[in-house]
């Protein structure tokens, strides 16, 4: 064994046939190669391994990072880099005791302090790092408690990135199962929690609503039971100025009647802020058509939008916002566009907190019924 070890060509070979990979080249490589991709993940449709693959030297996003640490996690530390900078690290303490032993012999202090200790003294004043820049450079960091935002989001692969830092499984779980966005988000709160957690866990419902008013929360929670949703809209504690309303447009008079409805809106709530919401391309659409009606200086869209008097929104980007009224656009659109459509309709009907109109051009979502319509 000890010949083998030794042998220049079975090392040569080893390492040829097991050359050392990071995480980060495990899923650059995975996502730039389809046939990787689909060997990989053989249930994913053409579509989506299109939507999928990228440029192998592509910049790593948000969503990479439950990817390179569940591949870190299974490739294993890689020790090379530490135990070369703990050698190098060594090497320049017994330079430093060196010097600090002929120091000490110039001045004769050596009754007071050791070369030792003088070394060390010298080594601690090097560069001094807060405990979140420790923590990101650290991937084996670990957590007491952990507060979670948003938790109904998270992919079960999401859930164990945040179980590898808080061993302890202390942690509390913000979300709503009713604003799921993401096809790998959470239905109920069991099928996460029972995996991280079992028998260790309870739920706070928040069945209140203080923010939207009663009139457009029943027909919100109306069109979240008739989409399927298993979840259950809060109650609202305040009834409210103005019902919903809708009014039907032709599809090429859909801007101007998105228009029209801003202006009542902003009439109406006097010196307010008015949302338009809607899919991307719906908003897309329709930005011009408001910018033209009401001028650049009052509305805006993406990084501006909440520094304007109308902000034109996808529903992603309202997400956890509110404002006084808000003009729907495309509901039926809205609720059959991503995996989890009658979620975002729920949240795109519930950011305003006095008036929401619907404009659209053909049939409303089941559940709309009570939605009056204008002329």
């Amino acid at each position: 064994m000890a010949d083998l070890r030794s042998s220049r060509d079975v090392r040569r070979a080893v390492n040829l046939a097991w050359m050392p990979l990071t995480a980060h080249q495990v899923v650059s490589r995975l996502l730039s190669d389809r046939d990787r991709l689909e060997h990989a993940a053989p249930w994913l449709r053409p579509h989506e391994v299109e939507a999928l693959l990228r440029e192998r030297d592509a910049e790593v996003t948000v969503e990479d990072v439950p990817l390179l640490d569940e591949a870190a996690e299974l490739l294993g530390e890689d020790d090379s880099v530490a135990t070369a900078e703990a050698r190098r690290s060594a090497q320049q303490l017994r330079e430093e005791t060196e010097y600090a032993k002929g120091v000490l012999q110039l001045t004769g202090g050596g009754h007071f302090v050791t070369a030792e200790d003088l070394a060390a003294r010298f080594g601690e004043q090097g560069e001094s790092l807060t405990m979140a820049e420790r923590a990101s450079s650290d991937r084996a960091w670990a957590y007491q408690h952990v507060v979670v935002d948003e938790a109904q989001e998270l992919s079960p692969m999401a859930w164990r990135v945040l179980a590898r830092r808080n061993p302890m499984r202390s942690m509390t779980v913000v979300g709503d199962l009713a604003q799921t966005r993401s096809a790998a988000g959470a239905d109920t709160w069991a099928e996460v929690l029972d995996t991280l957690a079992e028998g260790r866990w309870r739920v706070e419902e928040l069945t209140v609503s203080y923010r939207t008013p009663e009139q457009i929360m029943a027909v919100a929670a109306s069109v979240l039971a008739a989409g399927g949703s298993s979840a259950v809209a809060p109650r609202s504690v305040r009834e409210g100025r103005w019902p919903p309303t809708a009014s039907r447009a032709e599809p090429q008079e859909v801007g101007a009647a998105v228009a029209r409805a801003v202006r009542a809106q902003l009439a109406d709530l006097a010196g307010g802020r008015v949302a338009v919401i809607g899919t991307e391309s719906a908003v897309t659409a329709v930005l011009p058509v408001l910018v033209a009606d009401l001028g650049a200086e009052r509305v805006g869209t993406g990084g501006r939008a909440l520094d304007r008097e109308v902000a034109v929104l996808a529903v992603e980007d309202a997400k956890g916002l509110e404002f006084d009224g808000v003009v729907l656009v495309e509901p039926q659109d809205l609720a059959t566009d991503g995996p989890r459509g009658i979620n975002d309709l729920y949240v795109a009907m519930t950011r305003p907190t006095q008036q929401l109109h619907v404009v659209h051009t053909g049939t409303l979502p089941p559940g709309m019924e009570k939605v009056a319509e204008q002329l």
